[in-house]
């Protein structure tokens, strides 16, 4: 009885360090490069074409990759909408009838989707955008933006 006693006990142990002091056995990988991130928005932007410490700024948007196919965009924009952070946004832009609905055009949809993404989570999902220089925007539909230092 006393050998299942103290082998419960090194389970038990064993168990505790895999959990809260890190697993021994796992390869800890070093986190995949990031590239350039945006800085976060401020309360109050800087000059026109230049970041508060003089260097230039670019103009970016995350827009739908053109090799991408119709149905994974309204896919991956349909999952998108049910999410609460995107949930609000989607139903005052993207249902018929509201400035950013862009009748039968899923890939406008999906980019105004992933460039909202983008805005929120400063990253603009590879496998379905890209970055473009060029304003998406149209007299209704204003696609937020996001400046990067050059």
């Amino acid at each position: 009885m006393a050998n299942w006693s103290l082998v419960l006990c090194l389970m038990i142990l064993f168990l505790y360090e895999g959990v809260y002091a890190g697993n021994a056995f796992s390869k800890k990988r070093p986190p995949p490069a990031l590239g350039r991130l945006p800085p976060r928005r401020s309360r109050s932007p800087p000059a026109a074409g230049h970041h508060r410490n003089g260097s230039a700024l670019t103009n970016v948007w995350c827009v739908a990759r053109g090799d991408v196919p119709n149905d994974t965009l309204e896919a991956f924009r349909q999952s998108m909408c049910k999410k609460s952070a995107f949930k609000q946004e989607c139903r005052s832009k993207l249902e018929p009838g509201r400035p950013c609905y862009f009748d039968n055009n899923r890939r406008r949809q999906a980019s105004y989707v992933l460039n909202l993404y983008f805005v929120k989570k400063h990253t603009c999902m590879a496998t379905y955008g890209t970055l473009v220089e060029a304003d998406p925007s149209d007299a209704n539909c204003h696609f937020l933006l996001i400046r990067l230092n050059d």
